[in-house]
């Protein structure tokens, strides 16, 4: 199985598990938070991102919550 395939499964599990807050390191920023979007409007899910110099941020616009 592709990595990439991997993470996808791995993300979607945590997001079916009813996890409501996950923490991501990645050097792929950009893919990781695409992915997670995409993951959340296919489960009708409220994505935000939080950073420490932007606050919280609704995932999709990046307008503050």
């Amino acid at each position: 199985m592709d990595a990439r395939m991997g993470d996808t499964r791995a993300l979607a599990l945590i997001l079916d598990a009813g996890i409501p807050i996950v923490s991501i390191e990645s050097p792929d920023e950009k893919r990781v938070l695409a992915l997670l979007l995409k993951l959340a409007i296919q489960r009708g899910l409220a994505f935000r991102q939080w950073s420490v110099t932007r606050g919280l941020r609704d995932g999709a616009t990046g307008e503050p919550e």
